[in-house]
């Protein structure tokens, strides 16, 4: 009698202690989305039928609808703050950015050294690593990569040529992957990976790894990690792969041994690693190059391919871009250089718009350091509150960007451009935790595209669905359906 009364007991207080949890936004005063169950108001992570970036745009919706400046939802038992006023969201990433500084992901520095990298961690650790790995990200260290970067696309053209000469059409994401893939490895990593030769390149296959593992049983364990850091951390749960962890190890040893013994020096972000000498150790160059290709690849891969399938689909503005790519081309002796992508004004609109339509970051996040009082509010958001920034809703807001699933680069002209509201497009964040490699993936989308379009002209395969459908469990916009695409040799 005593088990059931304490099994009945602990129900009991279990279920007091849930519905507690699931009041805070109420108690906050704060519009909310209801839990829905144990999992709270996202749903169970293993059934859910839409990748979280939509769900956190509808979230958006929603709480704009009602006027909210802001909004609040439950992942499990913990609360999840949504900004919706663009004040608030400068406030967040920017002004008040001290509050606001660690990112709320997993790591595991103990168990899974490769895990705690530049964009995982937070406090002083984030600031002495972001300063010292921002020199490797200047202009003038990304223009010496140009000449890299360069060869891996004309590599990519190289495939291209093989299917038109076939008759077949491209797999825009397999051939834009192929090409991210030798670029990271290239010029964050040191490794010639030679994807288009080698398709059981020992890279080509940890980078498949790292992308496959977005099944339903890593989703559920990341998701517990992410919402208990502390317990997850007590069972030794890794965020990283034991395989992938090995290989990233393996690389940083082998390259660092290699570059020292040899005296070899490369214009590559490993080499800036290299050069702290004993303020980093082997452990965090390898975490540094597991950050540098996830950040890297699938982000520019996704923007590259989604910029193909819009000018595959607008011919006109496909039209306009590559007659701007080859008359800059002729003012450099027909040579694509650095000055000439700079110059190249419609090939970034083109490119600006591709992100604000296809954020391959479809939302991210920050975690609250210190109570901190929203200006012009009575709201406090207390310390260890995680934030969402849902990417997807903001793009696409009508109040924003009129008609926002019109592929339109004329947004971003020098004269709409100053019409565009501060904090209305954060494809890279804003503040001081943006992207550090945003200079160097915009060069990489831009070389890729203009190569391309300088070679061939793009339309859309009859096999590709009019709407294309989204990987429900990917962290970054991945489409289920290949994006098939026509060949023709452009004409100059």
């Amino acid at each position: 009698m005593i088990w059931l009364v304490s099994i009945l007991l602990i129900v009991a207080l279990s279920t007091i202690f849930v519905k507690w949890r699931f009041s805070y936004w109420k108690r906050k005063r704060i519009l909310c989305i209801e839990p829905t169950s144990i999992f709270g108001s996202v749903g169970n992570p293993i059934t859910k039928k839409r990748n979280q970036g939509f769900v956190y745009a509808d979230y958006y919706k929603k709480f704009k609808q009602e006027g909210a400046r802001h909004g609040g939802f439950y992942n499990m038992l913990t609360a999840y703050y949504v900004p919706v006023d663009l004040d608030v969201i400068k406030h967040i990433l920017e002004t008040d950015f001290d509050c606001f500084y660690e990112r709320g992901f997993y790591y595991n520095d103990k168990d899974d050294p490769v895990s705690a990298h530049l964009f995982a961690l937070g406090g002083e650790k984030w600031k002495t690593l972001r300063a010292k790995l921002s020199p490797a990200f200047t202009r003038a260290k990304t223009k010496t990569m140009f000449a890299t970067i360069m060869q891996c696309a004309e590599n990519m053209v190289g495939a291209l040529d093989t299917s038109y000469s076939a008759g077949r059409p491209i797999d825009a994401k397999d051939i834009t992957s192929r090409f991210a893939i030798d670029v990271i490895g290239s010029c964050a990593l040191g490794l010639e990976c030679n994807s288009f030769e080698n398709d059981k390149a020992e890279f080509v296959r940890i980078s498949k790894l790292m992308f496959s593992r977005s099944g339903r049983f890593e989703v559920l364990v990341a998701t517990f990690a992410r919402n208990f850091p502390g317990l997850a951390r007590a069972l030794r749960i890794k965020a990283v792969g034991t395989e992938i962890s090995k290989f990233y190890m393996d690389v940083a040893r082998g390259t660092i041994l290699y570059r020292r013994k040899n005296g070899v020096r490369r214009n590559d972000a490993f080499q800036a690693l290299v050069d702290l000498g004993d303020d980093i150790t082997v452990e965090e160059i390898a975490a540094q190059c597991l950050a540098f290709f996830v950040a890297g690849y699938e982000t520019s891969s996704s923007t590259l391919t989604f910029a193909l399938y819009e000018l595959a689909k607008n011919v006109d503005v496909q039209r306009k871009t590559r007659e701007e790519v080859l008359r800059v081309m002729s003012q450099h002796d027909g040579i694509l250089t650095y000055e000439a992508i700079e110059k190249m004004k419609y090939l970034g609109q083109v490119v600006d718009e591709t992100l604000r339509m296809y954020p391959p970051i479809t939302n991210f996040s920050r975690e609250c350091t210190k109570d901190y009082k929203l200006p012009n509010s009575d709201i406090v958001i207390e310390r260890g509150t995680r934030i969402v920034f849902p990417v997807m809703g903001i793009h696409h807001d009508e109040d924003y960007y009129p008609n926002p699933e019109k592929f339109d680069p004329n947004r971003f002209s020098d004269e709409n451009r100053k019409k565009i509201k501060p904090f209305s497009y954060i494809p890279f964040s804003e503040g001081p935790r943006m992207c550090i490699g945003k200079r160097f993936g915009l060069m990489e989308v831009k070389i890729g595209l203009s190569v391309l379009l300088k070679n061939y002209s793009f339309v859309v395969n009859p096999n590709v669905p009019r709407t294309l459908s989204w990987n429900r469990f990917s962290l970054t916009l991945v489409s289920t359906d290949i994006i098939w695409l026509d060949l023709t040799k452009a004409s100059a």
